[in-house]
């Protein structure tokens, strides 16, 4: 397997058909969903009888007209969410069977375009969508196994150090030790079982999406057929997991420093404007388009680099098929 002449076919590849890059920012603009902790978690207080009173004796007499307008912002948001998820849906699946498509129209020599690119995405996009259904309930039924699993590990670790630390003399310092280094080798041990169970499905998704667009695939057939390659090709799997994982450490190791200098060119321009303009509100709108510049940049690369992890995971598979047909 040449895995460089690989790669260097999909950096020409996506640097060479611009209409790439249309469904690689639209898929980065969609490709996933950020989560939030609990803000309230740490505050407490202790509602009692007088504040209740209070409470409604200070309620305003238009209360239900007021809770039909809480009710009724609500809705719109939630109403405005579902649009919003329905549309990334649409969006991100259609992306995804769009570059495999096109990646397989260029190496078969034929000129790629918009329109075909959008029926392929089209036509393959709930098979798609519903491949990654069926792998997020797998994976999360796996990571509640190894939740249990390292949870057992973690009581057979700390009750024999509870033993120590309840003895006398020098239980307690090799009670520390033991908790202390077996801690580590647990950590360590669940840190590289999830990274690797993460890498086999990550790389079963990207097996099963082109075999669902290129192969005409149903769902279950092309997730077998990913697990299939899998197993059958584990090192040639495993090494391209690897060298793409290593790109990518590459290019975060050379954007951090370039994006650190850019947040901090940015707030101390945010600083200037605000202290030298006379309005707050004529300083935020100076600034503001800073922000959004760095934005669509940010968005800009990461579709053409979307790209490019498209390009590679279809030009290995497509490498991999007369391998495991033979």
């Amino acid at each position: 397997m040449k895995y460089g002449e690989i790669i260097e076919r999909a950096v020409r590849i996506t640097w060479r058909n611009k209409v790439l890059w249309v469904f690689g920012i639209a898929l980065a603009l969609f490709g996933g969903m950020g989560g939030g902790g609990n803000p309230g978690s740490n505050l407490q207080y202790s509602f009692g009888r007088g504040d209740w009173e209070r409470w409604v004796n200070g309620m305003p007499s238009n209360w239900d007209a007021i809770a039909s307008a809480l009710l009724a912002i609500i809705g719109v948001i939630a109403l405005l969410a579902l649009i919003v998820g329905i549309l990334g849906i649409l969006v991100r699946y259609t992306s995804i069977g769009a570059l495999i498509g096109l990646t397989a129209k260029i190496e078969a020599g034929e000129k790629p375009d918009f329109g075909s690119g959008l029926r392929c995405g089209w036509r393959h996009l709930l098979r798609l969508f519903a491949v990654n259904l069926v792998l997020a309930i797998a994976g999360f039924l796996v990571a509640l196994v190894i939740m249990v699993v390292f949870a057992a590990l973690g009581a057979v670790i700390v009750l024999p150090a509870i033993a120590m630390f309840g003895a006398e003399g020098g239980w307690i310092a090799l009670g520390v030790l033991w908790i202390v280094l077996l801690g580590i080798a647990w950590l360590g041990l669940l840190v590289a079982v999830t990274v690797l169970v993460g890498g086999a499905f990550g790389v079963v998704r990207e097996y099963a999406y082109r075999g669902c667009v290129l192969q005409e695939q149903g769902v279950f057939e092309s997730l077998s057929e990913g697990v299939s390659l899998l197993r059958t090709r584990l090192k040639q799997s495993a090494a391209m997991w690897l060298l793409l994982m290593a790109i990518n450490l590459a290019i975060g190791i050379v954007l951090f420093p370039i994006l650190l200098l850019i947040a901090a060119g940015t707030g101390v321009s945010f600083a200037t404007l605000f202290a030298t303009s006379r309005s707050s509100l004529l300083g935020a709108l100076i600034g503001a388009p800073l922000i959004l510049l760095g934005g669509l940049a940010m968005l800009f690369a990461s579709g053409i680099y979307g790209v490019f992890q498209s390009v590679v995971w279809t030009l290995f598979y497509q490498e991999l098929q007369p391998q495991a047909e033979a």
